[in-house]
């Protein structure tokens, strides 16, 4: 174990003289020596998480990942690129080291300089002992075409020098406040808070950003802003909300920091910052596109198209605001994986997440599926097919295990979500799921992320996407009784609309009810089993001034397989409110006055014969509310058996 760990910190010093310029002797070569560290941090390996094999030895040898680099100036003062420490932000990294070439660390105590918009961080190393020629020199004197080494660490092979040149200077993209040294060589990511030496191997900049043909670094003097100065942090960034997709808000803020403090503090500190700027952002997005504020869909002018109707969609759908500035609703398109015992997973991405509709197999019930969160985080595993790279080999994961922390969240209508979140370490990562139980299974909000975004940002925007999300309630009558015997013991929350729903399905009585609906099926026409599929509808409306989700009527039926195969479907209809558009105000019109399809008439399409009969509360000529009556047979021609069914069902039908 200790040679491999021995030739992963191994030193090379590589000069390759690409333009004929002058090698670095020998005597700066071991200053760099001893002045130039790998900058690394506590590996973590996920205990939760199981792969489809066990990992190789060799991927757990070495128990520091390494992050970038640091140096020594002759001061005595240690440097790095600000980014190569996580400022601000849920992390698993708490402890920082430098590790030199003969591969000891040294653990990373206070800050003493920090500025994250020049990238730069200054800290202390109390148990590093310098040696006689450790400590670079620097200078702050450069030109153009300059001859130019970059220093840094590279996977195997331990400090390498690169030559080059310096190019040009860039002005930093906000302000122009200072210019960017750009110099080309081979450096790479790796590189990141490394020196950039002159050809006498003193430091003009710190390496900050690079790529594989060009590369830039602060120009040493512009961290002499920063010492014996606070620390100094400046958030710039764009919020959007996943479904308001014409709209991002700027947002800028500058925060001092009292300098020198321990790392875990500047960042607790910072962290806290952080999460309130992102929360304030939020909430004033929030504010204006709920669905009752100002630029919400309550208030838009395709409202009343949005209210009229009540959407038949076994897949959840979602509001959003297009880039066009219209309040929509609808869907990706959507895959299908099968699982055990006629279970299956629809799957589609969504605004930036991805959606899963997960039917339960028959062998779960709802109350398993919803109080064992591991058991639809498999399933989604599995349709992801999620792997992690350890050297050249991608090893499948299996299972996350089980939530670390879980919660719930009512949305804006009164239904629970469970959200529960996922630990992936490795990647200093975290997956967050939100969870609606539905009688037929569940639906998954799902996004892998940094620690630092889930925990920030990500969590807010599902709760916002949660408000604007639009379902339909759907399952085999069992389902339904499984779902609401959950709601009745406490397992699952029921908002107040789904309360209204009540099934009475014995060999003695056959009984639905829905808020004001009440229907008793006779024998006759339509005897009820367990595997009868029963699918409430819901839709939006206003009451007291305020946007509701409210039950519209319901769906019952038996498989289309089935030689007596029926259908049966209530629909609450609502007037249209005035300012809505001409088609809406004509099919209005067209149910009110009993036009075809709604004139009690029998017709054949396809294989089937239909039925629709309309019902005016009280006869009103002018209803407010009208409810249609929708019913199907298998085969054609079936009118007088359908009628028939409609008779009965009129005679057992109750509307207070």
């Amino acid at each position: 174990m200790q040679k491999i760990r021995n030739s992963l910190i191994l030193l090379w010093i590589l000069v390759s003289p690409l333009w004929g310029q002058t090698s670095i002797s020998p005597e700066i070569q071991s200053k760099i020596k001893n002045s130039v560290f790998e900058l690394v941090t506590n590996k973590i390996e996920d205990k939760n998480i199981t792969y489809e094999k066990t990992l190789s030895t060799s991927s757990r040898t070495d128990t520091f990942t390494s992050i970038g680099t640091a140096f020594l100036l002759n001061d005595g003062s240690f440097w790095s690129a600000a980014h190569n420490f996580t400022l601000y932000g849920d992390t698993v990294y708490k402890n920082y080291y430098i590790r030199d070439s003969k591969g000891k660390t040294y653990s990373v105590d206070k800050i003493t300089a920090l500025s994250n918009t020049r990238d730069f961080i200054s800290f202390t190393v109390p148990d590093f002992v310098s040696q006689n020629d450790s400590g670079l020199s620097s200078s702050d004197s450069f030109e153009l075409n300059d001859s130019i080494f970059s220093v840094g660490q590279e996977q195997g092979k331990g400090i390498v020098i690169h030559d080059g040149m310096i190019s040009d200077q860039t002005p930093e993209d906000f302000n122009g406040d200072w210019n960017w040294i750009k110099f080309s060589t081979s450096a790479n990511s790796i590189n990141s808070g490394s020196p950039l030496l002159n050809a006498d191997g003193a430091v003009i900049g710190i390496i900050t950003k690079n790529n594989e043909t060009m590369n830039y670094a602060l120009p040493i003097k512009e961290i002499e802003t920063g010492k014996n100065s606070p620390g100094y942090i400046d958030f710039r960034f764009y919020y959007r909300l996943p479904n308001i997709l014409n709209k991002k808000e700027y947002h800028q803020f500058d925060y001092s920091i009292k300098l020198p403090a321990t790392y875990t503090d500047l960042h607790t500190e910072l962290t806290d910052i952080y999460k309130k700027q992102i929360e304030t952002v939020f909430n004033k997005m929030k504010s204006e596109y709920s669905p009752d504020s100002p630029n919400g869909f309550g208030n838009s002018k395709e409202f009343p198209s949005i209210s009229f109707n009540s959407f038949f969609s076994d897949t959840p759908m979602t509001l959003y605001l297009s880039n066009q500035g219209n309040w929509e609703i609808g869907s990706g398109t959507s895959k299908t994986y099968q699982l055990e015992n006629n279970g299956s997973i629809e799957y589609l991405n969504l605004l930036n997440y991805q959606a899963f509709t997960i039917t339960k197999p028959d062998s779960i019930s709802e109350e398993k599926l919803v109080t064992t969160p591991q058991i639809y985080m498999d399933y989604i595993t599995k349709v992801l097919n999620l792997k992690r790279t350890i050297g050249n080999s991608e090893i499948t994961i299996k299972s996350f295990g089980k939530p670390s922390s879980s919660d719930t969240y009512t949305d804006y209508f009164g239904r629970t979500w469970f959200v529960n979140y996922y630990p992936v370490d490795f990647a200093d990562s975290m997956i967050i799921t939100y969870a609606l139980p539905l009688p037929s299974g569940m639906y998954v909000l799902f996004k892998m992320d940094s620690r630092s975004s889930i925990t920030a940002s990500h969590y807010l925007d599902m709760s916002f996407v949660a408000d604007h999300t639009y379902n339909s309630y759907f399952g085999h009558i069992n389902e339904w009784e499984n779902y609401i015997d959950c709601g009745s013991s406490g397992i699952i929350p029921l908002s107040d609309f789904e309360k209204g729903v009540s099934l009475n399905i014995t060999d003695q009585q056959q009984e639905i009810s829905m808020d004001n609906i009440k229907i008793t099926l006779s024998d006759d026409f339509f005897t009820l089993s367990k595997n009868n599929r029963f699918h409430v509808r819901t839709g939006y409306t206003r009451k007291n001034g305020k946007t509701i989700l409210e039950n519209r009527g319901f769906l019952i039926y038996s498989s289309q397989k089935d030689d007596d195969y029926k259908y049966l479907g209530i629909t609450k209809i609502l007037k249209p409110i005035p300012a809505a558009n001409k088609n809406i105000q004509e099919q209005w019109s067209q149910i009110k006055n009993k036009s075809f399809p709604y004139n009690e008439e029998s017709y054949n399409f396809e294989k089937f014969t239909f039925l629709n009969s309309i019902i005016l509360p009280n006869e009103n000529d002018n209803p407010d509310i009208i409810y249609e009556l929708g019913f199907e047979l298998l085969n054609q021609n079936k009118n007088d058996e359908i009628k028939a069914f409609k008779e009965s069902v009129i005679q057992n039908l109750e509307i207070k």
